[in-house]
């Protein structure tokens, strides 16, 4: 069976999560991200990271392997935060400036 999921945005990564209930959909332009219920598509929760919004057309994702976290980040220098981690199964975030205000990268381990 094939199901269309409306996210609001472009997606620029997705995955699932907590045991394939939900995707995860990281926004293009708009560095947020989407949860969806994979069953029913509905549309759980849409989390804007209003601390990343002045650089949000350069921000990166990273999705944990098991689709428990999502981290998202500035790619350029900034002097807020630049990082905020997103816990999928409480549905909240926290914010850091990290790396001196330019991250290039971020994996979870």
């Amino acid at each position: 069976m094939l199901m269309r999921y409306e996210t609001g945005h472009a997606s620029v990564m997705a995955s699932f999560a907590l045991d394939g209930k939900v995707i995860v959909s990281c926004a293009d332009f708009e560095a947020g991200i989407t949860i969806v219920n994979v069953t029913t598509a509905e549309v759980i929760v849409t989390e804007d990271f209003d601390q990343l919004q002045e650089a949000r057309n350069k921000s990166a994702y990273a999705i944990s392997p098991t689709g428990d976290r999502v981290a998202a980040f500035v790619k350029e220098q900034t002097w807020g935060n630049n990082l905020c981690v997103y816990d999928v199964a409480r549905q909240s975030y926290k914010s850091l400036r990290v790396c001196e205000g330019a991250a290039l990268h971020v994996e979870f381990r």
